[in-house]
């Protein structure tokens, strides 16, 4: 009876279920109905009258959305803001759009543009969390509330709100933008839009609508060796793919030679060291520094790179793996 009378009246402390049941003539002390509410783990009522932010955004999941933005640097040394949104119960990503001025009326124009995705995909979102950034302005919450949803702001300097968007933020700066010197705004799109399968773009302009160019040269057949040979003529610096073995005449040095190119598996960019001076370039010159144009960028690389060069030494090979061996 006490955890009846305690499940069905959230309000009720144990002194008023001891009340209750005094009334209906069950001679019970205030002390044991404590007692049995603390065993069976039932909280005071103060606590179960309130809802929790981590209550609210698991019975919500599946009518949540949340957004937010993040800054990407590019080579050149501009900074680009992109605008993702993410399904709390399908952890699905949209790509809505990248510019390097964010202004509100392009947010707006993008959340026109998410609300017509959503509309065909038969989507019911009633809740979308965003932050507080000035960005947001009044009128795209106004675009929001009058497609049926209710915007959310985050708390003053509480990141933990929208800890799903910023978890996966995260990683895509770990796992992807901190290992890719992104060139333009194009060129940041795509990978972007391919960190995971579930990741998809729908901006209504940009590089994913057009059609896909043909790849320049085409990859050579699965073969043993995995390797492709170029060919030219002594007329043309021109190289055609081929499949057999055939010589070039080298630039330098004039002699007459053999090379062999070889395509590294799929998903294993590692096998290429020259990743790994990327990466080092990056940490060392491109992710914390500020550069006024190009010359100065050029310029920082090329001491960057000739310092190293005075001090370079082979990167260490220590993977002995069977895989790899059966994939080369």
């Amino acid at each position: 009876m006490v955890l009846r009378l305690a499940r069905e009246n959230a309000s009720w402390g144990y002194r008023r279920i001891h009340g209750e049941l005094a009334a209906l003539g069950i001679k019970v002390a205030a002390s044991t109905v404590w007692e049995i509410l603390r065993e069976r783990g039932i909280p005071p009522a103060s606590e179960r009258q309130s809802t929790t932010w981590a209550d609210f955004l698991r019975s919500q999941a599946k009518a949540l959305l949340a957004c937010d933005l993040f800054e990407v640097h590019t080579l050149t040394g501009a900074r680009l803001y992109v605008f993702a949104v993410i399904e709390h119960t399908t952890r699905r990503i949209r790509i809505l759009g990248a510019t390097a001025h964010p202004t509100a009326e392009w947010i707006v124009q993008l959340g026109r543009n998410l609300l017509m995705d959503l509309e065909d995909a038969g989507s019911q979102v009633k809740f979308l969390i965003r932050d507080r950034d000035a960005k947001f302005t009044a009128a795209f919450d106004a675009l929001m509330t009058d497609a049926g949803m209710k915007v959310v702001t985050t708390g003053i300097r509480i990141p933990r709100m929208n800890s799903l968007m910023e978890r996966w933020i995260q990683t895509c700066r770990t796992e992807l933008l901190d290992w890719t010197l992104i060139w333009n705004q194009n060129h940041l799109l795509m990978p972007c839009a391919s960190t995971n399968p579930s990741t998809t773009s729908t901006a209504r302009t940009g590089p994913w609508s057009r059609r896909p160019r043909a790849a320049r040269y085409p990859r050579p057949s699965p073969n043993k060796s995995n390797s492709l040979t170029w060919k030219s003529t002594d007329e043309t610096d021109s190289a055609e793919p081929s499949t057999n073995t055939s010589t070039r005449r080298e630039l330098h040095g004039g002699f007459i030679g053999t090379r062999n190119v070889h395509w590294t598996p799929p998903h294993a960019s590692w096998l290429n060291q020259v990743e790994l001076v990327f990466s080092a370039l990056t940490r060392a010159v491109l992710r914390h520094g500020n550069f006024t144009g190009r010359d100065e960028l050029i310029d920082k690389m090329d001491a960057w790179m000739i310092q190293r060069n005075e001090h370079a030494r082979p990167f260490r090979w220590t993977y002995e793996g069977t895989p790899l061996k059966e994939a080369v």
